[in-house]
């Protein structure tokens, strides 16, 4: 289960078979009023493999793709008690374990941090005005950063720009120079070097890469 802006992985092949369900927040809880919404929302800031697929949440993912052909009235309120039910019995146990009310507090506030890189990375904020926004200390919210995510705030900021430049690259047709632009390089080669320096490879080699996968597929 991945949850917003996250990526498991970029494959060079397209022989990964399975189902995607995209959703979002909204989706999954309209009415905001669903007393296990926060530990759902909490859960998904981490990935998570569920590696043993229980009969039973394997009964009800096949139950939800016939649900999706379906032309039922009520097919999407269907698929979203679906859904809620897929994670509670998935994802929530497995974040629930161990977890304290100290610490489910701090993962709110990590919550907090990534969603607010999540919607400003392409700005380049400092680490200093994220702290000022979410009024803490720069040490309190590296702290935060390497307690849930084991690496700086520095490093989920450039983790975050990656991931973004790495999709355009592999996904759009957009230059080079305007994917840096967009995610706010002031020269196409401030990016080139960012990028070269996190993956070893060239912007251009990597969509290099990802078109001749697409061509193999």
């Amino acid at each position: 289960m991945l949850g917003k802006n996250q990526i498991h992985a970029f494959a060079k092949n397209r022989t990964v078979d399975g189902f995607v369900i995209p959703f979002n927040c909204t989706f999954l809880n309209e009415s905001r009023e669903d007393p296990y919404f926060d530990s759902i929302t909490a859960a998904l800031v981490k990935i998570n493999c569920v590696d043993d697929v229980s009969p039973e949440i394997d009964a009800l993912l096949r139950i939800m793709v016939n649900e999706f052909y379906s032309d039922s009235e009520f097919r999407c309120g269907i698929m979203r008690n679906l859904l809620r039910t897929i994670l509670l019995k998935s994802i929530v146990p497995i974040y629930k374990q161990g977890v304290t009310s100290s610490q489910t507090l701090a993962t709110n506030e990590f919550y907090r941090l990534k969603n607010y890189i999540d919607e400003h990375f392409s700005q380049r904020p400092s680490v200093a005005q994220i702290a000022l926004i979410l009024g803490k200390s720069v040490r309190q919210l590296d702290k935060l950063a390497r307690d849930n995510a084991g690496i700086s705030v520095k490093e989920l900021l450039d983790e975050r720009v990656l991931i973004e430049a790495k999709r355009q690259l592999a996904f759009s047709q957009y230059a080079i120079a305007d994917i840096a632009a967009e995610l706010g390089f002031n020269e196409a080669t401030n990016m080139t070097k960012f990028f070269k320096r996190h993956t070893g490879v060239s912007p251009k080699d990597f969509r290099q890469l990802c078109r001749i996968g697409l061509r193999n597929q």
